[in-house]
């Protein structure tokens, strides 16, 4: 057990608005992983699957959220809560007559001091009395007197007791807007006297609730009843010019041509269908008095009159309005392949499409530009004098300077093929200058005398046999320090030699796809001979830091990775791979992802190897160690039981325990009697006696 205080501190951290998968840490001490837990939300997390734990040497740690299953990386809105969750027991006891080691103790007491913390964080989050404050008696009533009903404090003691039933409670919240307004009602807070002045009328209410059946009719016609009371001028209107609407529908055609006035036509069936709808009915009162009733069927009864004639001219005025909005379809980010309607286009048919800001006409099967606009178009009337750039055009033509020069500049046919201004025959030119490159324009240039350049040649190739070139070298081989000005292209070629490359760059072997690329050394060879690659990284080791040998002793001869230096020689697997060691193509050992080291040793294939964690062998008052490895000391606590200490603590209790012992005489029964992560307890008897006994031998493993 790790020795560290316990220092005073609440045993419960929250992280809230944090986000990732951690670590978080926690500044109380524990002893193992299980002394606490891990609470994401209101889910209880699980260790190992959810989430790993770190101690620190002083007892304090950090949990890390594994990413997987409820361990998923936080969000802003999450609540990660660490909290002490050691298991309040003890499960062993100091032996009579056994030693009483400060270690055991302050394993005892420490333990003691993290179970009294967890208690008093878990006191802190109930409800309790302040010390300073005053009560008679904190019991809370008996079951049978609290089942169903809320808790309430003594307005004399301030004692808990229990209170009103909860169902009682709930009706009453239910009915509080009720009350609430009724209240107003009668205080004159919604209206003076209400109460009162209803009951003042009850006569009239006994008449409304016999003529119940027309108040619950008018009621459902509600909504109808106010749009017709919203619109009685409207409505009023329509009745009154009557006469002006029929003769609207006689004349329905003209209204089709009256596409100037579509605004007003578009407002006429929408004041149409209000008055339509608002016709079933007349008042908004129904629920005040019966007379209202009656007052609302006359009125429904005029408005049906206009609303006959009100919907005739609705419906010939919606039918130009369609008629025309077949024809302009509107705007349109594209071309439309039906109208408004749903319907087949028809030719002459017009909209404006808002992507290219233009009003388009159907033809009939597609849609063309109603109109072109001439900006920028070139008239005939003009005779091309309207160009903005005459000097532009012509060099976009091709025609160069000719078209603006006199013809007098040229010669004429008189003049002959040699006239005084034409361009003369070069062989009459003793010094011909080009004023610019020479075009040969597929032909050559032929002759016997010789061609004097001061400047550079640049062909892509060349033909003879190069016997009269001066100062160029006819070979490779005899220019002592050759250099490329560019990339050499090998033109699936190789460079073959028996001498060696030297590089101060790097050399790369790049592929395009799927193919092989590898580098051989000593490939063709007729006899033995070592073959390696040297890696220098320093400047001590100048030959070599890092050697890979294949050496010359013939087929079976050795291969060797060298390494120099006392630095580390890593293999190692950057990524979730495994190591694997194979003979004869078959795997011998190998190291998973995880960590887990396999090997075959008669197992017939490689199997998860399980280390011995600590050892130990006594001899004479099996006390004193021959040998150990990962322990500590050994003591003995009481008669025949024994006490082992680890160096270096297990990671927890979940490890074998393999013990044998001797007393020089009799068969010894041994009782493994407690596991720790610091350190383990035996228990020795003699054969079948229940008595232990001292044993003058132990020998001990710890696999884990």
């Amino acid at each position: 057990m790790a020795d560290f205080s316990i220092n005073d501190v609440t045993r419960r951290t929250q992280f809230v608005n944090n986000t990732g998968l951690g670590p978080f840490a926690f500044t109380f001490e524990i002893f193992t992983e299980t002394d606490i837990a891990v609470y994401k939300n209101t889910t209880l997390l699980t260790l190992t699957t959810d989430y790993t734990v770190t101690i620190n040497a002083n007892g304090t740690g950090s949990i890390t959220l594994t990413g997987s299953g409820n361990g998923t990386a936080l969000i802003t809105t999450d609540i990660l809560t660490i909290v002490g969750a050691r298991n309040l027991e003890r499960t062993t006891d100091f032996v009579t007559g056994g030693d009483l080691l400060a270690s055991s103790l302050n394993e005892q007491l420490d333990s003691q001091v993290i179970m009294v913390q967890q208690l008093d964080e878990k006191l802190a989050r109930s409800i309790r009395f302040d010390s300073f404050d005053q009560f008679t008696d904190a019991t809370m009533p008996a079951k049978a007197d609290r089942l169903g009903k809320y808790l309430q404090f003594n307005s004399t003691t301030g004692d808990p007791e229990a209170g009103p039933n909860s169902a009682d409670v709930t009706t009453l919240a239910d009915v509080a807007t009720d009350i609430a307004t009724l209240a107003d009602i009668e205080d004159g807070t919604d209206a003076t006297d209400a109460i009162q002045t209803v009951a003042g009328i009850s006569s009239n209410v006994s008449t409304v609730a016999g003529i119940s059946s027309n108040v619950t009719s008018v009621a459902g016609n509600a909504t109808n009843i106010n749009t017709v009371a919203a619109d009685g001028t409207d409505i009023g209107t329509v009745a009154t010019n009557i006469a002006n609407v029929n003769t609207t529908a006689t004349n329905i055609s003209d209204v089709n041509t009256v596409v100037t006035n579509l605004a007003a036509i578009q407002d006429a069936p929408t004041q149409a269908t209000n008055a339509a709808n608002s016709a079933t009915a007349s008042a908004n009162s129904a629920t005040a008095s019966a007379n209202s009733a009656t007052a609302s069927a006359s009125s429904a009864t005029s408005a049906a009159s206009a609303q006959t004639a009100a919907e005739t001219a609705r419906d010939q005025t919606l039918t130009a309005f369609d008629d025309f909005d077949d024809r302009y379809l509107g705007q349109k980010a594209s071309d439309p392949t039906l109208d408004n309607d749903g319907d087949a286009l028809v030719a002459g048919a017009l909209y404006f499409n808002t992507t290219d800001d233009v009003m388009k006409v159907y033809e009939g099967s597609t849609w063309v530009a109603a109109y072109a606009s001439l900006s920028g178009a070139l008239l005939t009337a003009n005779n091309l004098s309207d160009l903005a750039d005459a000097s532009a055009a012509r060099t976009n033509l091709g025609l160069g300077t000719a078209a603006t020069t006199a013809s007098t500049d040229y010669a004429t046919a008189a003049q002959g093929t040699k006239a005084d201004s034409a361009l003369q025959d070069v062989v009459d030119d003793i010094t011909p200058q080009l004023g610019g490159n020479l075009d040969l324009n597929t032909s050559d240039v032929t002759g016997t005398g010789d061609i004097n350049i001061t400047g550079s040649v640049t062909a892509t190739s060349f033909s003879g046999d190069g016997s009269s070139l001066t100062g160029i070298a006819s070979d490779v081989v005899d220019d002592t320090t050759p250099q490329l000005g560019g990339d050499l292209d090998l033109n699936s070629n190789d460079i073959t030699g028996t001498g060696n490359l030297s590089f101060t760059g790097n050399v790369t072997a790049s592929a395009t796809s799927t193919e092989t690329r590898f580098f051989d050394i000593g490939v063709g060879r007729t006899g033995n001979g070592a073959s390696y690659a040297d890696f220098v990284g320093d400047t001590t080791y100048t030959d070599y830091g890092l050697r890979v040998l294949r050496a010359g002793g013939g087929a079976n001869t050795t291969s060797q990775i060298i390494h120099r230096g006392t630095g580390d020689l890593r293999i190692q697997t950057t990524d979730a791979g495994s190591i694997k060691f194979r003979t004869s193509n078959t795997e011998r050992a190998g190291i998973s992802s995880t960590g887990d080291f396999s090997f075959n040793s008669g197992y017939g294939s490689a199997a998860t190897a399980y280390g011995v964690r600590a050892w130990i062998a006594t001899s004479g008052t099996a006390t004193t160690i021959d040998g150990s490895g990962n322990i500590a000391s050994i003591s003995r606590t009481n008669v025949g039981v024994y006490r082992i200490y680890f160096d270096v603590d297990m990671p927890d209790t979940n490890y074998a325990v393999l013990c044998s012992a001797d007393d020089g005489a009799n068969p010894i029964d041994i009782n493994i009697q407690s596991k720790f992560t610091g350190s383990c307890i035996v228990n020795m008897h003699e054969g079948d006696a229940n008595s232990s006994e001292d044993v003058t031998d132990i020998f001990l493993a710890i696999v884990r």
